[in-house]
């Protein structure tokens, strides 16, 4: 075989987009993995609890293999803002991938608290693209005004939300805002 024959090549991974200093991190909150999979830990204590395990050994695995995993993804995860994208690092246990959202690409954004996100401190953003897909940015910080950030970096208001000089207007007597 000639060794200038050309070797099919692999597909190149693509570029991940590096973080500039000036971006603002923002992190999940702090006991995001638990809350993530308070279910399956109830399922496991559930069925310990019917006698369905006859040893101990046996739950404490499942507890293992259902935690680690997701403390890893939440140690891993982080949302980086700069003036003109977000850069969603996705972490996992083995590896991370970094994806740029550039904001002219964004076509609205909406917060959502859930049922505990109140009471507990976060919220979801879901994040819709102009292409139609939607990616939701899980248990960030309650405090944290993300989704204005969004739509002030979007370019402009969205057909939903109002426009910005009459946000901060106030309302004329008798009229209704």
């Amino acid at each position: 075989m000639n060794s200038e024959e050309e070797q099919p090549q692999q597909p190149q991974r693509p570029q991940e987009p590096e973080v500039p200093d000036d971006a603002i991190e923002v992190a999940q909150v702090q006991y995001a993995w638990l809350w993530s999979s308070w279910w399956l830990l109830a399922i496991v204590v559930i069925i310990f609890a019917v006698g369905v395990f006859p040893d101990p050994f046996t739950p404490a695995v499942l507890v293992f293999v259902i935690v680690i995993p997701k403390y890893w993804q939440w140690r891993r995860t982080r949302y980086y803002l700069t003036e003109e994208a977000l850069i969603y690092q996705r972490g996992g246990i083995l590896q991370t991938r970094r994806y740029l959202i550039p904001f002219n690409r964004l076509k609205d954004t909406r917060a959502r608290f859930g049922m505990f996100g109140r009471a507990l401190g976060f919220q979801h953003v879901d994040i819709m693209l102009e292409n139609g897909a939607i990616a939701t940015l899980v248990y960030v910080p309650a405090q944290m005004d993300i989704a204005d950030y969004f739509q002030k970096r979007m370019g402009g208001a969205t057909e939903d939300s109002p426009e910005e000089d009459d946000a901060d207007e106030p309302a004329a007597d008798g009229e209704k805002s």
